[in-house]
């Protein structure tokens, strides 16, 4: 993913344990993932190995794969 869009770590991942990073869909985004596009946040795992990693769209809730940072 791009280092560079990154909002912020959100949590660690519940299945790898790594952190799980949030990004903003905008269009530099959808170019990677283009079913982001409809979506307002963007979160995935950073460990290129895990099945999260591909990421999931976000409006409000994060998935249940995504353990808080609280």
């Amino acid at each position: 993913m791009m280092t560079d869009q990154v909002l912020g770590v959100i949590g660690k991942c519940g299945d790898c344990g790594n952190p799980v990073l949030e990004y903003l869909c905008n269009e530099p985004l959808s170019k990677m993932r283009e079913e982001s596009i409809t979506w307002d946040y963007w979160v995935s795992c950073s460990n290129i190995l895990c099945k999260n990693h591909y990421g999931s769209g976000v409006f409000q809730q994060n998935p249940d794969w995504v353990e808080r940072n609280d």
